[in-house]
């Protein structure tokens, strides 16, 4: 009755689905997306065979590309946590010039219908991009990349976090910890190489690993996406399929 009035009808397997909903109330965005996905026959399908509905399911499932949403939840088990980010993960894919255009690396994964053929084809657009040629800039907006490992240490003292432990991956040049001087909201930024894929933005954290307010985060994440380097979630879900053709693979002999 409440759908019929606020929508002017309810989607086909409305009771069935809110059935799977957690106990906690999901935000109001989840709902508005659980609703334009029962609209959507494949997708219903979907979430008609799903054990449980989660505010994740709602949420990979919604950002996914239509087309894929049958084949790949097929194909995957536990597709919510390993497809988180998958269509972010497209994108910067076709940045990289692994397809022509978006249209065309989605339309190349609707042959696939197994989870071993999907780690193979992102393992094999992972291998074929170029190595990254050099480190981060030295600074990126208010953010200052801290090189000496005393510098380091002496930030994870004040700050009272792990910093210190990234010091053997800095040295190796796996990854840079940058120092955001804005006496508002000053933080530390790790930014890891993650393979062939490149530099990423890990983690933002203020003193005693306190989360930023999301105002600031975003303005921080904006900040280093300028330069080419966006959040690791953008790659979160390439990263799982790769990380299982990995695993999939015979030992040297």
């Amino acid at each position: 009755m409440v759908l019929d009035r606020v929508l002017g009808h309810a989607p086909a397997g409305i009771e069935r689905a809110l059935h799977r909903l957690p106990v906690a109330v999901p935000n109001r965005q989840d709902y508005r997306r659980l609703v334009n996905l029962l609209d959507d026959p494949e997708s219903a399908k979907v979430l008609h065979h799903a054990a449980k509905i989660s505010d994740s399911t709602i949420r990979v499932l919604y950002e996914m590309p239509g087309p894929l949403r049958r084949p790949l939840t097929a194909a995957v088990p536990g597709w919510s946590d390993k497809l988180d980010g998958l269509a972010d993960g497209l994108r910067f894919l076709v940045s990289r010039g692994v397809a022509p255009s978006f249209d065309e690396i989605v339309a190349d994964l609707l042959s696939v219908t197994q989870y071993g053929q999907l780690a193979a084809k992102f393992g094999d657009w992972v291998d074929g991009l170029p190595l990254p040629g050099s480190m981060p800039p030295p600074i990126v907006g208010h953010a200052r990349r801290l090189d000496r490992s005393g510098d380091v240490c002496a930030l994870a003292k004040r700050w009272r976090n792990c910093l210190a432990d990234y010091v053997p991956a800095i040295d190796a040049g796996e990854c840079a910890v940058y120092f955001w001087e804005n006496t508002e909201m000053p933080a530390a930024c790790l930014v890891r190489r993650h393979g062939r894929l490149g530099w990423f933005l890990d983690e933002t954290k203020g003193p005693r690993n306190a989360d930023l307010e999301p105002g600031p985060l975003e303005i921080v994440a904006a900040t280093f996406a300028e330069i080419g380097i966006q959040t690791s979630r953008v790659i979160s879900g390439i990263e799982n399929l790769t990380f299982c053709r990995a695993w999939q693979r015979p030992p040297y002999t």
